[in-house]
């Protein structure tokens, strides 16, 4: 059997476990077929330069994720990531979270949760420690975001 080509990419702690939540408890993660992030990773993903290598680099990054088979990029030699490519990666798991987050916040609310009581449980339900992110930190961000949301209602009634 084929070993899966993977490419190590530097992610925070509590992405690496909403990941690790979503798509499978161990690495190298392996994404849905039709993903938005296999599109980008076959769109982003390219031959090493000739600088560096594979024998001289160290593992860059915190979490495997195996690269999907595309018939007009070989994974085998088009397995490089670079930093800004990870970057964007980053930026777009990142707004995953957050839309999830608030998506699970304001389902939460509506079965009667309290806002605090629905963010614990949105970090027990992704294993997500406060030595990754601190809880004051979810708190403030729901709270700042439902504050934009009504100064943008109330504007919009005038």
């Amino acid at each position: 059997m084929l070993t899966p080509i993977t490419v190590s990419i530097e992610v925070p702690a509590y992405l690496k476990n909403y990941l690790l939540a979503l798509y499978g408890p161990e690495e190298p993660i392996k994404f849905k077929n039709r993903s938005v992030y296999n599109r980008f990773l076959i769109q982003n993903t390219g031959p090493w330069p000739e600088q560096i290598t594979k024998k001289n680099l160290v593992k860059a990054g915190n979490i495997d994720v195996i690269l999907p088979w595309n018939m007009f990029k070989d994974p085998s030699k088009c397995n490089y990531i670079g930093w800004e490519d990870q970057k964007r990666f980053r930026a777009e798991i990142i707004a995953d979270f957050k839309s999830d987050f608030f998506a699970f916040i304001k389902e939460k609310m509506g079965e009667g949760f309290l806002r605090k009581d629905a963010t614990i449980l949105f970090m027990n339900t992704y294993n997500i420690s406060d030595s990754d992110l601190s809880f004051d930190a979810f708190y403030r961000n729901f709270n700042r975001k439902m504050a934009i949301r009504r100064i943008k209602f109330s504007e919009s009634e005038y």
